[in-house]
């Protein structure tokens, strides 16, 4: 089965017929090697590359640069099979903390590969679900305990955004209107480049 190809402003299809159900795509120019022509006024792209989004096995990950994207696609596809013919995979925490782990046999990335090494301040229980300016975590259970001036005000703003996307979804004429702004974005970000 072909991949889904998500935020397609390459207009690119999937060339490998064999990803699982519930892989997708995202092409992006690879911003290391994207130069500014003078001349022509405009980026030349000498590289793309692909966010790989597989639900078998469920992970996240980049395929490795290349000239064009159907190059990206291949071998963003043979390190998916490295991934899957990893004869058994042995995470490491590596620098992170928050529970996440990369394969020490293949490199496939999980995000919950551990427990959070970090404690919530008040219970001791592992987490990673908040935590303020001075590093303190906090459980879920525990996260009213926090008070710091910062994490509220975000707290306050995430909050703010999402009930105004609730409204959206919730209104038909509001969410085809965000769907449209959202499309110019994309498409003014695609011109960009």
């Amino acid at each position: 089965m072909k991949a889904k190809i998500a935020y397609n402003y390459f207009k690119y299809e999937s060339k490998i017929e064999t990803w699982p159900d519930g892989t997708c795509l995202v092409p992006h120019e690879d911003e290391n090697t994207c130069v500014f022509d003078k001349e022509k006024d405009d980026y030349i792209i000498h590289d793309y590359y692909f966010e790989i989004y597989s639900k078998n096995p469920d992970s996240y990950f980049s395929s490795p640069s290349a000239k064009t994207l159907e190059e990206a696609e291949k071998l963003g596809y043979e390190k998916f099979l490295k991934y899957v013919n990893c004869t058994g995979h042995e995470f490491e925490r590596k620098h992170y903390t928050n529970g996440a782990g990369f394969c020490k046999h293949c490199g496939l990335f999980k995000s919950k590969a551990f427990l959070p090494s970090t404690l919530c301040t008040i219970c001791k229980e592992p987490t990673n679900f908040a935590y303020d300016s001075a590093k303190n975590y906090y459980c879920k259970i525990h996260e009213s305990e926090i008070n710091d001036e910062k994490y509220l005000e975000k707290k306050k703003e995430w909050g703010l955004f999402k009930e105004k996307m609730k409204k959206v979804n919730e209104d038909p004429i509001e969410k085809e209107k965000f769907k449209e702004s959202l499309k110019n974005v994309m498409q003014a970000i695609a011109n960009l480049n």
